[in-house]
């Protein structure tokens, strides 16, 4: 599974391409977030619990701290009762700007 992350502002759009190798049908896909603050993790590791529709391929993050370091990830989920291995992205959001004054 390929996974990407864009970071703009408060936000972080995923995206990300079917497993090559699936274990069944794929019924959903499942997406979560994690915030980390300098070194200290702030929450637990990313629970995948946001479903998604299995022909979906991408998901926006939004209200995000400014200048955050997230961790994102994505795992399929077929017929069989757990998600898959999924895929997991370091990535930051960006700081506030200010106003434009053109």
């Amino acid at each position: 599974m390929n996974l990407q992350a864009i970071s703009f502002g408060k936000y972080i759009l995923i995206k990300w391409s079917p497993p090559e190798e699936k274990n069944g049908v794929m019924e959903a896909y499942y997406v979560g977030i994690v915030l980390y603050k300098g070194n200290q993790l702030i929450q637990p590791k990313p629970k995948l619990s946001t479903k998604l529709n299995v022909d979906q391929f991408e998901y926006l993050f939004s209200d995000l701290e400014y200048t955050s370091k997230y961790v994102v990830g994505v795992a399929g989920k077929t017929g069989a009762k757990n998600l898959g291995p999924g895929a997991y992205l370091n990535t930051l959001t960006l700081r506030k700007l200010g106003k434009c004054l053109i």
